[in-house]
């Protein structure tokens, strides 16, 4: 690599781009997720061996043909190693023994090829049509005992060609101080054959200080300096775009809007917000509009030393917007070292709408929608539909659209029978329009989980990650309406841990580690999350109702009904919220008090839309199984009901776990007992 950028560095540059394009494509195919970029490095997990596998065939088949027809020098190859082992996963970075024989194995490999670890010969067997060479076991640098190691013949005609056992000789030294497996120049791939162990929730939550990683961003609220304050909703709006457009870039993680959103107009230091946020830089700047002039600054500061990484000022007409933030972009990429490949370039470019006043329009949505309240979501879905009846085909609109009737729905604004379809139609509209909008695929992923759809569900959340694997939306609807669903706890809590780094701030992600960690039957870890929860904010309906079921599961009854009240009160007495209570109520064996919250639920019945699961819960608490089965099954033929989705975790449905009607539900929702 530093001889081929010596010879041609802008040459260099654009195949070094495309081919990182190609790993990281490649990888997404192959369910795999990139770890870290590193120069000319790509570090890679794998849901399956086979998997990693597969994708580092396709990765050398693909380039030997792109390298074909060029001279010897002129030709960039790479190695990979591929390793099967435990790795230590730890506030998102990837590490351990399992990393560095997958880095050591890259070393023996041949350019061009692939050299694998005797874990993964053993697990893969004869089920690739691949041959392998034996070389022997090789004695590495700091690793103890001796690795076996084998090579992929790709050519078949090379498997009769004789191998040496004596690992080749080394190309280029290790710096003493880096991090084997980052120190690569080439492809490494490994597999984490164990649940990955996450850290204990508490650390994620008691704001004790960490080391920032490089390539960590925030970007901090921009300043209106407009001289109208009805352009307020501009600044925020560009503070958002620029998060948008940082966070497709491989390799920077950059802090999500609803945590940044904090510090607007605050006076704290740079060195003191980059500390809260856990990010080695902050972009910051302002924006000044006057009718179509523009003046917008912005600046990169490095949080250590306060000392400026890179700053502009842009003076342009209103419709070189979509320019001067691609341009931010890319120059902080550029100041951070972080390497573009040309379809990146090409995402961050993209500006979605060539009209204004479409644009304009979307950007007030984004004002009011962001204010998370039931009339400030009313009013953006107004800014939205205006802006696509004067762009029909602007997909970002379209998506947002979506993603407001997503939360209608899930926040009781609408019924689930209303905002469902409304929500599907317009992600699908979008992604119709433009597949790669990440949330999109978010809000499609969300409305199959109502209906019950597991297949769309998975590849729907999968597909916004590989997108963007830093998107805490993403990160936060997979973990808890998939993997959690699926019994899947480690790896779901993980996820969250993951999602809070990105979005420290987030009560939605934090109410959500906390129904996690109570699916997953660690009580007492949901309880302390809900009531810091609530420490900070105290209508938080969801994590009274965490802290209630997690109470009830630890047997301490009052504090159960006391919460799970609380709950119904904030809620204004849905019907979900009232079968808990009257669940908690009759297990505390106050059997007289569930019946009056059962009644007083049948006499609203007849004037109101029933919520089944409610009624469910109420005659599981009072042990009528019967009732209680006539009721989910209702739910179930009048979906879309969320919380069906949980039914394969919840405690609250084990005494029906041997009850054949419940067996078959649980088929017919999409879970094998």
């Amino acid at each position: 690599y530093s001889r081929l950028t010596g010879a041609d560095e802008a040459g260099t540059h654009r195949t070094l781009s495309a081919y990182l394009e190609l790993f990281a494509e490649t990888i997404g195919a192959h369910r795999g997720e990139v770890k870290h970029y590193a120069g000319d490095a790509v570090l890679a997990d794998f849901t399956t061996v086979s998997d990693a596998l597969n994708c580092a065939v396709a990765v050398q088949r693909e380039l030997k043909q792109r390298n074909e027809g060029l001279p010897e020098d002129k030709r960039a190859q790479f190695r990979i190693g591929v390793n099967l082992g435990e790795v230590i996963v730890d506030r998102g970075e990837v590490y351990g023994n399992g990393v560095n024989v997958a880095a050591r194995l890259e070393t023996l490999a041949e350019p061009g090829g692939i050299c694998i670890s005797g874990t993964v010969r053993d697990a893969i067997g004869n089920t690739l049509a691949l041959a392998y060479d034996y070389l022997g076991e090789q004695t590495v640098k700091n690793i103890d005992t001796p690795v076996r190691a084998y090579r992929v013949v790709l050519d078949r005609e090379a498997a009769t060609k004789p191998v040496p056992v004596q690992a080749p000789k080394r190309r280029r030294h290790w710096p003493a101080a880096a991090a084997a497996a980052l120190a690569l120049i080439a492809l490494v791939a490994w597999y984490v054959v164990s649940k990955q162990t996450p850290a204990p929730p508490s650390s994620a939550t008691t704001g004790e200080p960490q080391a920032a990683k490089a390539h960590r961003v925030a970007v901090l609220p921009f300043a209106n300096l407009s001289a109208e304050a009805e352009n307020e909703y501009f600044a925020d709006a560009m503070t958002e775009e620029m998060i948008s457009k940082l966070s497709r870039v491989p390799g920077l993680e950059v802090i999500a809007r609803t945590s940044v959103i904090t510090y607007k107009g605050s006076n704290k230091k740079i060195s003191e917000i980059a500390r809260e946020l856990n990010v080695s830089s902050v972009l910051e700047g302002s924006v000044r509009r006057t009718g179509d002039k523009l003046r917008i600054t912005a600046q990169l500061i490095n949080a250590a030393n306060e000392a400026h990484l890179w700053s502009n000022d842009y003076d342009r007409e209103l419709r070189d917007v979509f320019a001067i933030q691609s341009d931010v972009a890319r120059s902080v990429a550029e100041a951070l070292r972080v390497t573009l490949s040309p379809a990146i370039g090409q995402r961050i470019e993209k500006k979605g709408t060539d009209n204004l006043e479409a644009y304009d329009l979307y950007l007030q949505g984004l004002y009011h929608q962001n204010k998370q309240t039931p009339e400030g979501l009313e009013k953006g879905l107004e800014y939205f539909n205006h802006a696509i009846q004067i762009d029909p085909r602007f997909a970002r609109a379209h998506a947002a659209v979506g993603a407001t009737y997503d939360i209608f729905g899930g926040w009781g604004i609408q019924h689930p029978r209303e905002a469902v379809p409304k929500a599907k139609a317009s992600a699908r509209r979008a992604l119709e329009l433009d597949d790669s909008l990440v949330d999109a695929h978010v809000v499609v992923g969300d409305m199959a989980v109502f209906d019950l759809d597991w297949p769309l569900v998975e590849a729907s959340y999968q597909r916004a990650l590989a997108l963007n694997p830093n998107s805490a939306v993403a990160l936060d609807s997979y973990s808890i309406l998939y993997l959690t669903p699926w019994g899947r706890h480690e790896e779901s809590i993980a996820t969250l841990l993951h999602a809070i780094e990105l979005d420290p701030y987030s009560l939605l992600v934090r109410i959500d580690l906390a129904l996690a960690l109570h699916l997953a039957q660690r009580s007492e870890e949901a309880i302390e999350e809900a009531k810091r929860i609530l420490a900070r904010e105290p209508t938080a309906s969801q994590a009274w109702w965490v802290l209630g079921l997690a109470s009830w599961r630890k047997g301490v009854h009052d504090a159960a009904i006391e919460a799970l009240q609380k709950r119904a009160d904030l809620t204004g007495g849905s019907f979900p919220s009232l079968g808990g209570l009257g669940f908690a109520y009759a297990r505390a064996g106050k059997r007289d008090e569930a019946l009056k919250v059962l009644a007083t639920m049948k006499e609203r019945a007849k004037k109101e839309t029933v919520d089944p699961i409610g009624f469910a819960w109420i005659y599981l608490g009072l042990d009528e199984k019967d009732a209680a089965m006539k009721w989910l099954q209702r739910a179930y033929d009048e979906r879309p009901n969320i919380n069906l989705a949980f039914i394969k975790v919840s405690s609250l449905y084990d005494p029906l776990r041997s009850d054949p009607r419940f067996i078959e539900l649980l088929r017919k929702v999409g879970f094998e007992q």
